[in-house]
């Protein structure tokens, strides 16, 4: 009986594909890395994070309504709500929360990611010399790739910020190994259904999908993804696509009071083209550009401060709903001035592209061996989609404004169909060497990274972790005196307001230029703090001050070093 027992393990042992088994040993190790970040930073929460996890708060409270923003994610905060109504976090739990969303979106694109390497790999099969062998290679290679992954994950994105950009990354990935599906299997209606919820989805997660979507629609239909392929069958993927992603349109539409998919790219292009990105709301400089609808009430000129009593509730208005308070900026389009932007923001893409040298000569010294040892091979001109989705995506962002965050899926995407290009199947080991060697190269600064930070993970693990300073920030405000719902004035930057989401605490003014702040004397701080107090703030916050000011009224709140000074005392 133990010998049959002992036969069958060892069939079945056997019958297991090598290669899953690395898919799977890869993805645990991506998960394991990325999770130590998460853990790390469990308690900081950016600008854009705060507005999301406030939106996803909202929804919780008040309906599915409050998902329908101008310019931030509706994926996003939708996941964060789910969270949030699951979980039921504390206030000092509730950032813990986003990372943990975080997290599992990584899992998500790590997946999507292993699909598109998988697919890659067997539609390039042939031209790599892998037709029904070479495990060893098929397993460098996906390494490679996923390698890839991690680190524009880790560089470009930073895992542990809260944004939709994993969404993004994820979206990107199973788009492009649908595709290659397709190319398979192109008589399968439903892949051709699948890509458009894809895409859809991609929207819903950002807005700047939805005319990546429509880029890759064209590519595939110029280009198709294999030489079966019906062209008539995108048709369903674009009707697929309409149907996931018009509810959101027709409700930012209605919103907006005109057809739109989302304000983010007006915004953007506006403010890094034309009006010098001003984020803290328009107040109607210059005048040319039209008349402000909803502008911050400027309560003094020099030092700067600023009134914003906004219709809805948030603890920085200015940055929950920037369309609200840039609403009539509508500045004469400038062709020429976009044209020189984007002149500039193309350097920006090819540094951001080949800013690893690793990569930059892994390929140059593939291309060599590819030369030296050439055998005529000509691209295969169905997979030109894949750089070409590449590059259509880096160009989306050069027009409007681009940072590494919002490329880092076509950056994996064109490296991986550069050096599909290059390779073949007459220097296999040198190949594997090259690739190797590249691969430990993008691995090695974030297994680094990650043993530094083993020593807070065990802290946590052990449950004596030290709080995070916004936890006490916000402990330490309340013991102070303010209570949840109060309205409060910052001096200097308002946007890393995590300790006042904590506290349940809401900026209704801000002073801008801290520094000149402190050099008023009193009597000239008077009049301003009166009028501060009666645009609704019960007291100042400032997280610094310098040490030659007096400061008469300010106090330390803790060891997390806010201070505050109360207006109605």
């Amino acid at each position: 009986m133990m010998n049959h027992w002992r036969g069958r393990l060892a069939d079945s042992i056997g019958e297991v594909d090598p290669r899953k088994c690395w898919l799977v040993v890869l993805n645990l190790f991506g998960i394991a890395i990325t999770s130590v970040g998460q853990i790390v930073w469990r308690d900081v929460l950016n600008p854009d994070g705060l507005s999301y996890l406030e939106m996803g708060a909202h929804t919780v409270e008040k309906g599915p309504g409050s998902l329908l923003n101008l310019i931030w994610s509706f994926l996003y905060p939708a996941f964060i709500a789910a969270a949030l109504s699951v979980l039921r976090p504390t206030p000092a739990h509730e950032i813990a929360v986003v990372h943990l969303v975080n997290e599992l979106l990584v899992i998500g694109a790590s997946a999507a990611c292993s699909w598109f390497i998988w697919m890659w790999i067997e539609a390039n099969s042939y031209a790599f010399g892998m037709e029904g062998r070479g495990v060893l290679r098929f397993c460098i290679l996906f390494t490679f790739i996923y390698a890839l992954f991690l680190w524009t994950a880790f560089s470009f994105i930073e895992v542990s910020n809260v944004t939709p950009d994993m969404i993004v990354m994820a979206t990107s990935f199973a788009g492009a190994a649908c595709c290659y599906q397709i190319g398979k299997n192109p008589n399968s209606r439903l892949r051709y259904a699948v890509l458009g919820l894809i895409l859809g989805v991609g929207y819903l997660g950002k807005a700047a999908m939805f005319a990546i979507g429509i880029l890759l629609l064209l590519l595939v239909w110029i280009w198709p993804p294999g030489r079966s392929v019906r062209r008539r069958y995108f048709g369903i993927t674009g009707a697929t696509f309409a149907v996931v992603a018009m509810p959101r349109i027709v409700g930012l539409s209605l919103k907006a009071g005109k057809p739109t998919i989302g304000e983010a790219g007006r915004l953007n292009l506006i403010w890094y083209n034309f009006s010098g990105a001003q984020f803290e709301g328009w107040t109607g400089d210059p005048p040319e550009y039209g008349t402000p609808v909803h502008p911050p009430r400027i309560i003094r000129s020099s030092p700067s401060v600023q009134e914003f009593n906004a219709p809805f509730e948030a603890t920085y208005p200015l940055w929950y709903d920037p369309t609200y308070w840039n609403e009539g900026l509508n500045p004469p389009f400038v062709l020429r001035k976009i044209w020189e932007n984007s002149k500039v923001r193309l350097r920006q893409a090819w540094e951001i592209f080949t800013r690893k040298r690793a990569l930059d000569w892994g390929f140059v010294i593939l291309l060599f061996i590819r030369l030296v040892f050439w055998k005529q091979r000509w691209p295969d001109w169905h997979q030109l989609w894949l750089p070409g989705w590449g590059i259509a995506t880096f160009a989306v962002f050069i027009a409007v404004y681009i940072e590494p965050r919002y490329v880092a899926a076509a950056t994996v995407l064109v490296w991986s169909a550069a050096y599909g290009l290059v390779m073949g199947d007459r220097t296999a080991r040198v190949q594997q060497v090259a690739v190797c060697a590249v691969a430990v190269l993008l691995l090695a600064p974030m297994l680094q990274d990650t043993w530094h930070r083993i020593p807070s993970v065990r802290l946590f693990i052990s449950g004596k972790a030290p709080v995070g300073w916004a936890v006490r920030a916000a402990s330490q405000l309340e013991r102070a005196g303010l209570k949840p719902g109060d309205h409060i004035a910052t001096i200097g930057d308002s946007f890393t307001a995590d300790y006042l989401r904590i506290a349940r605490l809401h900026i209704v003014a801000q002073v801008r230029d801290e520094d000149e702040w402190w050099k008023l004397s009193p009597e000239r701080l008077a009049p301003i703090e009166r009028a501060i107090g009666k645009a609704g703030a019960r007291a100042l916050v400032a997280r610094r001050k310098p040490a030659s000011c007096e400061c008469p009224g300010w106090r330390v709140t803790g060891d997390a070093g806010v201070l505050v000074r109360f207006l109605d005392q």
